[in-house]
């Protein structure tokens, strides 16, 4: 099977970041730091903005993703993908 972003493709699962889940993960990690917002970002590498983007679904660009994933301490995107068939 093929993981395409397309999910219209026959055949093929369309995979896409799910922004909510990178958003609990990064709220999770906040708290247990015990961390402003503004503090997380400054210690992530990226603008606070970005954060409230994607508290608001919106996903952030492949740079922020990784500054994310590494403050996270994980290379593994597969918690924050979403999965459909067509």
């Amino acid at each position: 099977m093929t993981v395409v972003a397309e999910p219209n493709d026959p055949g093929k699962v369309a995979a896409r970041l799910d922004p909510d889940s990178l958003y609990v993960a990064i709220d999770r990690q906040r708290r247990k730091r015990r961390m402003q917002w503004r503090e997380a970002a400054r210690e992530a590498g990226v603008s606070p903005s970005t954060l409230t983007r994607i508290g608001q679904g919106k996903r952030p660009d492949a740079d922020g993703l990784v500054r994310l994933l590494a403050w996270l301490g994980t290379t593994d995107l597969a918690p924050f993908i979403t999965r459909s068939q067509p």
